[in-house]
């Protein structure tokens, strides 16, 4: 149970330790990292380009960042906002430390790995 919850801290999820919250995806790895200590592969990233323009590419919204240990969510689009509050709708692009970025859609209430398709 503790390795789950450190797991759960580690991957920026400390108020989600349900694993019935989680996808498949995420149980996965957590099982291989306890398995064999080793992180799993992580989407890449598109090379080239800033992460705003990155991000609307791969269809996402929103994107999380830590700015003086604070969370604050940055619209994709040109010239809009910055915000302390968590969107309440559209994909939002976080940063796992270990794995890299990975994509919560809001609305479903579920993270993947995989990006989201470009709308």
């Amino acid at each position: 149970k503790q390795q789950w919850w450190a797991y759960c801290d580690q991957e920026g999820f400390s108020n989600r330790r349900d694993p019935n919250r989680h996808t498949a995806d995420f149980l996965r790895r957590f099982f291989d990292v306890r398995r064999d200590g080793t992180p799993a592969a992580t989407p890449a990233a598109p090379a080239n380009l800033e992460p705003p323009q990155a991000a609307a590419l791969l269809g996402v919204d929103w994107i999380e960042e830590t700015v003086n240990g604070e969370k604050q969510y940055r619209s994709t689009k040109p010239g809009a906002e910055v915000s302390a509050e968590a969107p309440h709708q559209g994909i939002v692009q976080l940063h796992s430390p270990e794995h890299g970025p990975y994509y919560w859609d809001v609305a479903a209430n579920t993270t993947s790995w995989d990006p989201p398709a470009a709308s």
